[in-house]
């Protein structure tokens, strides 16, 4: 077990971290400023380099971190919920189901090109569906959801090189509309 002190000296430079990469995405760009400056653009008096920070850089920098965290939260539940610490959309076949899907709709059903995320959401939540029930003997053993997820996956992987492949050949068919012949 991990002690506490430990934990809060982690967590204090996690958050130390956390701090610095926001100075440093607040920095990217072409207007630049120390952390003073920030500070007091945004508390003490209005600055116009502060404010378009504020109105630019911020919400793209705070959805960023909270989508971040959304996405360590899902990976830390999934591995609890499946109790292995291998667990990913990857290993179990979530990935790979959403991807099938993908190249499905677009392969099939082009004109539901938009609705291409939602039916590989679709794909995905299938797939752990399958996953979860032919891995279900009295019970969820780690060890059986990992292979029962490889197992998945496989016949669904080769989905993605042929989305790619896919995307090549539209751009091949749309070359020659936009290609005009110059006379010598």
């Amino acid at each position: 077990m991990v002690s506490t002190g430990r934990k809060i000296t982690v967590f204090a430079i996690t958050a130390a971290a956390l701090l610095a990469l926001f100075f440093v995405a607040v920095n990217t760009g072409s207007l630049q400023m120390t952390p003073e400056q920030l500070v007091s653009g945004l508390f003490v008096e209005y600055d116009d380099t502060v404010a378009t920070i504020y109105d630019l850089r911020f919400p793209r920098i705070f959805i960023a971190m909270v989508g971040g965290a959304a996405l360590a939260v899902s990976g830390a539940l999934l591995q609890a919920v499946i109790r292995n610490p291998l667990a990913d959309p990857g290993i179990i076949g979530v990935s790979s189901g959403a991807s099938l899907a993908a190249v499905l709709v677009t392969a099939f059903a082009p004109a539901l090109y938009y609705f291409t995320p939602l039916f590989a959401f679709a794909g995905g939540l299938i797939a752990f569906g399958l996953v979860y029930s032919l891995s279900w003997r009295g019970g969820l053993s780690p060890l059986r959801v990992i292979l029962v997820g490889v197992a998945v996956s496989a016949p669904c992987s080769p989905a993605s090189p042929a989305r790619s492949a896919q995307a090549r050949a539209a751009r091949c068919r749309a070359w020659p509309a936009s290609w005009t012949p110059t006379s010598p």
